[in-house]
């Protein structure tokens, strides 16, 4: 999926450049793709879905689909991204800046970022 986006640089640390995206002017919510990187309170995460894995393993989507809603498994999921502490030098990353209760369009679905227990974050409709 491809879409205009437009950022905003609202900081730098060595480890990352950190960016704000306008939302949508049509679904007032902030267009978010998988994998991307995403900063909330302070760490990393990145969406998920049975689709974009299923393409990204070459398997088939709708089977993925029909699979993990028989099984009553989420289709839309946020996950947290480990990090650790390093000497080496590595390439500066670019993350999108979010806050919880921030609305989020992912794969056509807008979502609101909640929170879930231990410390970790959930896609809510």
């Amino acid at each position: 999926m491809s879409f205009y986006i437009k950022y905003s640089h609202i900081n730098e640390v060595p480890a990352y450049a950190i960016f704000e995206r306008a939302p949508s002017k049509i679904t007032r919510a902030i267009n978010v793709v998988a994998d991307e990187e995403l900063l909330v309170n302070g760490s990393i995460y990145y969406c998920g879905s049975v689709v974009s894995y299923a393409l990204s393993s070459n398997d088939c989507p709708i089977a993925a689909v029909a699979n993990a809603t028989s099984r009553g498994n989420d289709l839309h999921w946020i996950n947290s991204k480990g990090s650790c502490i390093s000497s080496g030098k590595t390439v500066q990353r670019k993350v999108i800046a979010l806050n919880v209760g921030d609305s989020v369009r992912f794969e056509g679905h807008v979502f609101t970022i909640g929170t879930a227990p231990n410390n970790n974050l959930s896609l809510l409709p």
